[in-house]
């Protein structure tokens, strides 16, 4: 059940960074910023954690045909338990020129009080799947 949450979670926020653009204008520009909700799971105490924040994506064509994404965000969140917390996200996706997609991302959950701090990296690529590796501290 554990790792069945923490596959939903990471999903929830690769669709999340992949529809963060998608209000923007029609032609997806170099780089965004506006305000975003964020929902993520606490693996380190089963909270489901909420809030709001700033994202920051940069798009940027390679040489080779390739692109490359970038998305920041930065949030203050509560979770049902009520815990407060800065969120913090970092994700960097590629897409190759023939077609291959990878993405990375880190999420830091940093309590306010006494509930566990969780570190969170995810990979994705079409060859291995998503791998999700998640560490509570504090």
């Amino acid at each position: 059940m554990r790792s069945l949450m923490r596959i939903l979670t990471s999903m929830i926020f690769l669709a999340a960074m992949i529809l963060l653009p998608a209000g923007g204008a029609a032609a997806a520009p170099p780089a965004s910023r506006g305000g975003t909700v964020v929902f993520a799971f606490s693996n380190c105490n089963s909270e489901i954690i909420t809030g709001e924040g700033l994202y920051t994506s940069v798009f940027k064509e390679q040489r080779n045909g390739s692109v490359f994404v970038h998305y920041t965000i930065h949030a203050t969140a509560i979770g049902t338990n009520n815990n407060e917390y800065v969120l913090n996200l970092d994700e960097n996706d590629r897409l190759s020129a023939s077609g291959d997609f990878t993405s990375d991302f880190r999420v830091l959950m940093i309590s306010k009080g006494s509930a566990p701090n969780e570190d969170l990296l995810v990979h994705f690529d079409a060859d291995t799947g998503v791998t999700v590796t998640s560490a509570c501290r504090g």
